[in-house]
């Protein structure tokens, strides 16, 4: 089950640190949303402060296979994939 959004808070809290910190120390004017919604670079920078992996703080963002994933991505060099483009391309 993945952690509660106060829990979050509260452990970056007790870390000494919380998102605002964490953003600004990144280079994002915020990252509030990681606690709502999936942000695979902010969920990494959370549970990096807190000494964990982002699996285990939001486990059900990964419990959807790598396939999967890969299928439902958009841009195929975010996955290595080569494309080729132009006329012809196969």
């Amino acid at each position: 089950m993945d952690w509660h959004p106060a829990q979050v808070k509260a452990a970056l809290e007790m870390a000494d640190t919380n998102l605002s910190r964490l953003a600004k120390k990144h280079g994002y004017a915020h990252i509030n949303e990681v606690l709502h919604r999936p942000w695979l670079a902010a969920e990494k920078i959370v549970a990096g402060a807190l000494g964990k992996k982002a699996e285990e703080i939001w486990p059900s963002r990964y419990s959807r296979s790598r396939d999967r994933a890969e299928k439902l991505t958009r841009n195929p060099k975010a996955i290595g994939k080569r494309t080729r483009v132009g006329r012809g391309a196969k």
